[in-house]
């Protein structure tokens, strides 16, 4: 199972580092479908264009992706949230929390410590 992940994960990154090649092939793949039906300029047979206006355009919208996902995950990447709103429930009754606290102060003063265990050494 680890080996069929691993394969197909890697068929996915090199086709999407390929990318351009995977549409050069489909175009040579289909150059009398692209040429009879999806030219642009079917009409103008003194061109000889065979399609390659397609994949022309084929090819500067995948480069014009690639390029808006790169800007985008640039952005993404050094974008800095200053203002960033956060709204934090307090569950906890704040009566509870003042009485605590109340106690933990009148502990405090009850509590008596030696501090002559605590001195430094005379020297």
């Amino acid at each position: 199972m680890k080996r069929i992940l691993s394969i197909v994960l890697m068929i996915a990154i090199l086709l999407q580092t390929f990318s351009s090649l995977v549409i050069v092939s489909g175009y040579e793949v289909n150059k009398s479908f692209i040429s009879t039906y999806l030219c642009e300029n079917k009409n103008k047979p003194k061109l000889h264009c065979n399609g390659q206006c397609y994949l022309m355009k084929a090819l500067k919208k995948e480069a014009a992706e690639q390029e808006q996902k790169a800007n985008n995950s640039l952005r993404e990447k050094f974008e800095i949230n200053l203002f960033e709103h956060s709204v934090v429930q307090n569950f906890i009754d704040s009566t509870y929390i003042e009485l605590t606290q109340q106690r933990f102060f009148l502990q405090k003063e009850t509590c008596t410590v030696s501090l002559s265990i605590y001195q430094p050494p005379q020297v």
